[in-house]
């Protein structure tokens, strides 16, 4: 039993730890967004199928696939 519960806990420690890296990328990547306009992230292919959270209502371009960049940007 001892075994399982220490195995359950690294586990979590090293989830834990993937989470917080993730966690910063995405930081660094929507910092760019800011820096790039917030149309950019219509854009952006991470975004695909996002249309649905709370924090995307009424974003420019976000009711749009991320292939659907405006030609010029294209």
């Amino acid at each position: 039993m001892a075994a399982v519960l220490t195995n359950m806990a690294e586990q979590r420690v090293a989830m834990d730890a993937q989470k917080a890296k993730m966690e910063e990328a995405m930081m660094q990547h929507m910092m760019q967004h800011m820096q790039m306009g917030k149309e950019s992230m219509s854009q952006c292919p991470m975004m695909t199928g996002m249309n649905g959270m709370e924090g995307m209502k009424g974003m420019k371009g976000m009711n749009k696939k991320a292939g659907d960049a405006p030609k010029e940007l294209k």
